[in-house]
């Protein structure tokens, strides 16, 4: 009976140890079943050449990748964007959004710290991205986001009106106050030369942030910008006012006064070169210009950056976001999209200054400044130059006083954020 005993003992533990051994192959087989990425993207970046680019890019990782079974991308507007990460609710694996609204997405998001992975990779990478973007995004053994894509106002030039005027393109924007002559030349051949730069932070934030001065930062929850370091850009957005129109930037009266060859320069972004192209007007594009001879160009520098949320996937994210901002991705970005990078290499690669919005793009970015003191504030400290401009070409205001205002307003802003 112990034998019959023995042996029953022995085939019921062999049996418990199969059953266990096969739950535990199960479960490995359910740990390393590929998984599904959702990364939310602007709007262009789902649809027309954008959404194309972006689903080839995600085609070619799942296909390379076998623990990754699709990435779905998932269009939203700013707006959408911005409110649907800010609700916490439903989130994506990862997602594209503005360095400008860093400090508020990585306290409200349960954002993946990038930095071990960023580390761990080779020199030829870390080192070809945008020195000033990289720093943003990285603060103390954390690193909020990658650097993605960037953008500066750039000034797009009407040729017909401008050889109507006799003005050689050749010559170029060297300063704003060549900008100024320009368009009384323009003006005198009796066109349009440009819409306002009032009433958006835009176009006089362009005029701002060619200013070599500006000393942009806090301090006791003031701005360290000092009012004499504005007056400059007050001056001369006061010069430019007798040879402004009633359009504003960003109207669509002046984007058609533009491709039908009644306006003689238009202040937009990369992304308005598609629909110019579209409409037949000869035209070409040139960075904003200095202050003085040799001076910074570039205006304002907008920034968008990759972001992953903390989540289980974070290896196959990581993975994915790397993919699309080495250097082929990104190549392949500025030359089908002909949108700038925040990568220094692609951006001074030889063949793309043949392509007019990279090579002014490229300057702007190395010239032009931050809009914000990115992830360490919530505060667009440029914005209130939009009030503040409009007050001073209706005549309600000096350029001191203009000058005084804006700092006024700016530090309202830091006493709100406090």
């Amino acid at each position: 009976m112990k034998k019959k005993g023995y042996w029953f003992a022995a085939i019921a533990l062999a049996f418990v140890s199969l059953t266990v051994a096969g739950c535990t192959k199960k479960a490995e087989v359910a740990k390393n079943e590929p998984v599904e990425i959702t990364m939310w993207v602007y709007s262009d970046w789902a649809t027309g050449k954008g959404g194309e680019l972006f689903r080839k890019w995600a085609d070619e990782f799942v296909a390379a990748n076998d623990d990754v079974s699709k990435i779905t991308l998932v269009g939203k507007n700013d707006a959408e964007l911005l409110t649907g990460l800010m609700s916490g609710v439903g989130l994506p694996d990862c997602f594209t959004a503005s360095f400008r609204d860093g400090k508020s997405l990585v306290e409200a998001v349960d954002y993946l710290n990038l930095k071990p992975f960023f580390d761990a990779q080779n020199a030829d990478y870390k080192n070809a991205f945008d020195k000033k973007a990289l720093a943003a995004c990285i603060e103390g053994d954390q690193m909020y986001a990658f650097p993605f894509v960037g953008y500066v106002p750039l000034i797009f030039r009407n040729l017909t009106v401008l050889r109507k005027a006799g003005i050689n393109p050749d010559d170029g924007i060297p300063t704003w106050d060549d900008f100024v002559a320009q368009l009384q030349k323009i003006k005198a051949a009796g066109i349009d030369p440009v819409h306002s730069f009032a009433g958006h932070w835009f176009a006089p934030g362009t005029v701002l942030g060619s200013e070599e001065s500006l000393t942009i930062g806090e301090s006791g929850g003031k701005t360290t910008v000092k009012a004499e370091q504005l007056v400059p850009t007050m001056e001369m957005l006061l010069k430019m006012k007798p040879f402004t129109n009633n359009m504003m930037f960003g109207d669509e009266a002046a984007a058609e006064a533009f491709k039908t060859n009644k306006l003689g320069f238009i202040l937009a972004g990369p992304w308005n070169a598609e629909g110019y192209d579209a409409s037949g007007v000869e035209y070409d594009i040139v960075p904003p210009p200095a202050f003085k001879n040799g001076g910074h160009t570039g205006g304002l520098r907008g920034l968008d950056a990759l972001y992953a949320v903390n989540t289980a996937k974070k290896d196959q994210v990581t993975r994915w976001l790397k993919y699309i901002t080495d250097y082929d991705r990104l190549y392949e970005f500025v030359t089908k999209l002909g949108r700038p990078v925040l990568n220094e290499k692609v951006m001074s690669a030889p063949e793309l200054q043949d392509n007019p919005v990279a090579k002014a793009s490229a300057l702007g970015l190395l010239g032009g400044i931050d809009q914000t003191d990115f992830f360490r504030t919530t505060v667009f400290w440029v914005s209130p130059i939009a009030d503040v401009s409009t007050q001073l070409l209706a005549g309600q205001l000096t350029a001191q006083q203009a000058a005084e205002q804006m700092i006024a307003k700016v530090n309202a802003l830091y006493a709100e954020a406090q």
